[in-house]
């Protein structure tokens, strides 16, 4: 951090000092079923999906589906079959959201071997229908592992960005798409935003149909002399004019650290499982919602573990909590969050140890429990085998993101969709000498919340600001 930037330090108890009660479990889910399957063999699936008034998407790097509410497909193609008319090669890294205030699906992709970033917007609330599409390629960067947001203006896509076969050198590249252009078929124009070395951040999710501007969030650093931070962007500007404000810090005492390797344990296999995953944001009732992984302790990591924020607009820490089991046993990974009208939360994420196989699981969160609290989680679609992919010394990938979203229907249910392990197949046992026997699936869950919770005045950010020179040094 820069010397005498602004940081909001959080100034909470831990989530274990502030439950004062014990929490019932989280709610069954009221209805679940499969999203899609393990075809062609690929991995990671890049777990996405989005929730719509008359249908869900799912997006993967296999395939594209839609289905009816109760599950039933009604339509599942590849996904270069979505793409094709606009030569996108082979696409990856897909993603899709539902705006509820426009009735229309957004996604994203890669293609064309990193060469083109790839973005769609449907003509109608019906994802069968016709879809503008629209590609862009910024020679002569290669682009990677979009991340897609929006609010009522815009559709904002971010992207790391590198060049041929150089190193990444912290670089982002950030574009911002006027929505009535998409949604009319327009030409696709789009800002292109190009921030300063080490600025980035993952676009949030905006759901408020008046929000002005546009946040973005960004792991800073997990250990920063025995701190966490986070920090928080904002866009701003008229459509075609647009443009990126650096924003607060903001810092916990209680610290991770983030690693790359087959960490996750699982249940008959000695070889772990790469869980590793990203950062999701929503802006919800003018605060911002952040869930990320972490890698606990900070100093020599024995287990995973998933941190969620409450965030003001300027950096005050509202809430901060963790899913975590001390012990070392279970292990959690690749989170996204959804937030209803009444502040109710639900992380979905996939569930590891020793003792079962890798799940698809989340955990609730009703909008008056304790502060900094998560109830018990739930595996809504237990693992039905090991995921073992490569037997030799290379990563056994999971991931690498899942999706949660509130319904549009009602504004209160809460939907995930997450990954598990299937049955392997024993009719492939290889491909070019690797293991490809291992299946994963995806799997959906809906949950209905308990009634809403009494009227209370909005919590205060128990926060102060100091600058960096005020932290604890190193190793305090």
């Amino acid at each position: 951090m820069p010397e005498g930037a602004l940081v909001r330090m959080e100034a909470l108890p831990e989530a274990a000092e502030t439950a004062a009660v014990s929490l019932p479990p989280s709610p069954a889910p009221a209805s679940d079923f499969e999203a899609l399957p393990n075809s062609p063999n690929e991995e990671p699936p890049d777990t996405h999906g989005a929730v719509g008034r008359t249908h869900l998407m799912v997006t993967l790097n296999t395939e594209v589906r839609i289905q009816d509410r109760s599950g039933t497909p009604l339509s599942t193609v590849s996904i270069a079959a979505f793409w094709s008319r606009i030569s996108p090669g082979l696409p990856f890294d897909p993603r899709v959201l539902y705006d509820p205030y426009a009735d229309r699906w957004i996604t994203t992709a890669v293609g064309n071997f990193y060469r083109s970033l790839l973005v769609g917007v449907s003509r109608s609330a019906d994802p069968m229908g016709g879809w503008n599409l629209y590609r862009i390629d910024p020679d002569p960067w290669e682009v990677d592992f979009p991340t897609l947001g929006f609010n009522k203006d815009w559709v904002v896509v971010r992207a790391p960005l590198a060049m041929g076969t150089s190193p990444r050198q912290n670089s982002t590249r950030i574009w911002v798409f006027g929505k009535a252009d998409l949604y009319g078929g327009g030409g696709g124009s789009f800002t292109s935003i190009t921030p300063e070395p080490g600025i980035w951040g993952y676009p949030a999710l905006t759901l408020d149909p008046t929000a002005t501007g546009l946040y973005l969030v960004q792991i800073v650093n997990g250990n920063d002399r025995g701190n966490g931070v986070l920090r928080l962007h904002r866009i701003t500007g008229p459509i075609g004019s647009e443009v990126l404000t650096p924003g607060p810090f903001v810092a916990t005492p209680n610290p991770w650290t983030e690693i790359y390797e087959d960490f996750c344990p699982q249940m008959g296999s000695p070889k772990g499982i790469g869980c590793f995953g990203g950062i999701e944001a929503v802006y919800r009732n003018g605060a911002i919602w952040v869930v990320h992984e972490i890698f606990l302790p900070a100093e020599a990591p024995t287990r995973t573990a998933i941190q969620w924020w409450q965030l003001t607009p300027d950096g005050g820490v509202v809430q901060r909590g963790r899913l975590e089991d001390p012990s070392g046993v279970r292990f959690y990974g690749f989170p996204s969050i959804g937030v209803n009208a009444n502040g109710d939360v639900l992380v979905g994420f996939s569930s590891f140890s020793e003792q079962q196989f890798a799940s698809a699981s989340y955990a609730y969160r009703a909008a008056g429990d304790p502060p900094g609290t998560l109830r018990e989680e739930r595996v809504f679609k237990a693992g039905e085998d090991s995921y073992v992919r490569d037997e030799a010394d290379h990563a056994n990938r999971w991931g690498d993101y899942s999706a949660s979203a509130v319904d549009p229907v009602n504004d209160t249910d809460l939907w995930t969709i997450q990954e598990y392990a299937m049955t392997r197949d024993p009719t492939n046992p290889t491909r070019d000498g690797v293991s490809v026997a291992s299946r994963w699936g995806t799997w959906w869950a809906r949950v209905v919340p308990e009634a809403a919770p009494v009227e209370r005045p909005p919590p205060r950010p128990a926060t102060r600001s100091r600058t960096p020179r005020e932290l604890p040094p190193r190793g305090h």
